[in-house]
């Protein structure tokens, strides 16, 4: 049924060289058969019919689409495809040139179609007198024949549509009020064209979010970069920040979900490249919308997204854990809120810029991170940078911080208020900055070294390159040196790392390294399978 429908779509939609393969095609069997078989009153081929078909493929030219739009689209089966190259052709319709879009698309079965269309199809449904094609790498849905996949029509996005329109209405409005910016109509109407505007807007950034959540891992061809990773807070899975090729060759931003037990990756929420992304919080994704200098709230379980109205930013806010911070530097102080329990709290702008902005918090595991922030959020004074000093000189397990600790005693005296060079020394200790020196110095034979994770105790992992080869090295505050050469080949280190509290994970745009602290041992495994 569906091959017999298909070859009718194409007869109909090609009926001028349907109807001229039928004459041709009758005139030869016409003559064959009076020859062979030479009948007493010889067949001929009825001329007048040729007339009748150069009228009827007229008909077609400007009406076949108005049966073979419906048919393709009741019979035909959907699905997304993407625009390659547009070319320019040496026909014209209605005194306006042709283009050629060269298409591809998958079928049903999976199967890669390349086709194309002409701008004088006007294979659209719905059917409509003004069409907008899709322009050269853009998706759209259409609809094809599964029997012959060169028949297809566009399904053109209504909303889309629309939002062309009043955009175009906006900026013939936008002219009207620069010649006369005093006229209020047409600031009134211009305040509720930006509203339809930007409900529309809204429509279509929900549609293609949840395009993207039900196609799954089907839509990710291969990852290009991986921007950030952050655990959950029992340390089951990852949220990892990537940016991905669809399979059209897109490149799209999107949030994914990876259980760290069986290494299941699933992609939980799309991510606007404009944004700032700043983390997840108790099942919701933060980000910063620059241009309105907002934070918004992601609800990963309803997909709806709100603006957080208790928090007034100016510049990229940092998400910590449960902590918001502020960068105000504008200002000598900048609000940090807690979203645990919606309070909000001053502190010096200087401790944001020198350490809440500007550390390499993924060093610490999560639980080190918390008490870290509690400890700079408690120390509000000279009195309280002096105490942690000295207490940081009498522990003799942080020797490798006692040439820092010293330091930055030296910078408190004879100082009224908290130096920027006084935060520094503090932030050198909390993140074990001797510790990270004491790698490093053992690390000078690798042709390039990645500091992974540091301990409250001092121990520190990096990692090196030789050779190409990765090798995963501990190094103790003592000079000791463990050392786990692998197989893994890599031109250049470009992975991610989170340090977890019984394990250091890495990550690039091709796998998993999981680091076991307990036994050192790794275990490796594809990022997509």
């Amino acid at each position: 049924m569906n091959l017999l429908l298909s070859y009718l779509i194409w007869f109909l939609n090609n009926f001028w060289l349907g109807a001229i393969i039928l004459v041709i095609t009758s005139i030869i069997l016409i003559t064959l058969y009076n020859k062979i078989k030479k009948p007493k009153i010889k067949i001929t081929f009825p001329y007048y019919i040729i007339p009748i078909f150069f009228i009827t493929s007229l008909l077609f030219l400007f009406l076949g689409r108005y049966v073979t739009i419906p048919l393709i689209y009741f019979f035909g089966e959907e699905t997304n495809g993407l625009v390659v190259s547009v070319d320019r052709t040496s026909s014209r319709y209605n005194e306006q040139p042709v283009y050629k879009h060269n298409v591809i698309f998958y079928d049903i079965d999976g199967k890669t179609i390349e086709t194309s269309f002409r701008t004088s199809d006007f294979n659209v449904n719905p059917i409509t007198n003004c069409v907008r094609y899709p322009g050269s790498k853009e998706t759209f849905t259409l609809r094809y024949m599964k029997s012959l996949p060169s028949e297809f029509i566009i399904i053109r996005d209504e909303t889309q549509h629309k939002l062309t329109k009043l955009i175009q209405e906006r900026s013939e409005l936008q002219n009207k009020i620069e010649f006369d910016p005093n006229n209020i109509q047409y600031q009134q109407e211009l305040d509720t064209l930006e509203n339809q505007i930007q409900e529309l807007e809204d429509e279509i950034e929900e549609k293609e979010n949840q395009q993207i959540l039900e196609g799954g891992l089907s839509m990710v061809s291969s990852f290009d970069t991986i921007k950030s990773l952050q655990s959950n807070p029992n340390e089951t899975s990852l949220f990892i920040e990537a940016r991905y090729r669809d399979r059209g060759n897109f490149v799209t931003n999107a949030l994914f979900n990876l259980s760290l037990d069986t290494k299941e990756l699933n992609i939980i929420h799309p991510t606007d490249v404009f944004d700032y992304h700043l983390g997840v919080f108790d099942n919701q994704y933060y980000s910063y919308d620059s241009t309105d200098d907002l934070v918004i709230i992601h609800d990963l379980e309803t997909n709806t997204k709100t603006q957080l109205t208790e928090f007034n930013t100016k510049r990229q806010p940092y998400l910590l854990n449960n902590y918001l911070f502020e960068d105000d530097h504008m200002s000598t102080t900048s609000q940090v809120l807690n979203l645990k329990t919606n309070t909000t709290q001053e502190i010096p702008q200087k401790l944001v810029s020198t350490i809440i902005s500007s550390s390499d918090w993924q060093l610490l595991t999560p639980s080190k991170q918390s008490s870290t922030i509690e400890l700079l959020l408690s120390m509000k004074s000279l009195e309280d940078y002096q105490q942690f000093l000295v207490e940081t000189l009498n522990d003799n397990s942080q020797t490798f911080n006692h040439s820092s600790a010293q330091t930055g005693l030296h910078f408190t005296e004879g100082y009224d208020e908290i130096s920027p060079t006084l935060t520094i020394m503090v932030k050198y200790i909390l993140f074990n900055q001797g510790s990270q020196n004491i790698l490093r110095e053992n690390l000078r034979d690798y042709a390039q070294v990645e500091v992974i994770g540091i301990e409250e105790n001092g121990d520190s992992y990096g990692l090196g390159v030789n050779n190409s080869l990765i090798s995963i090295v501990k190094v103790y505050p003592t000079g000791e040196i463990e050392t786990l050469k692998t197989d893994i080949e890599v031109d250049h280190l470009n992975f991610k790392s989170i340090h977890l509290e019984d394990r250091i994970l890495l990550i690039n745009e091709q796998f998993i390294i999981d680091l076991n602290k307990r036994d050192f041992t790794i275990t490796m495994s594809p990022l997509l399978n």
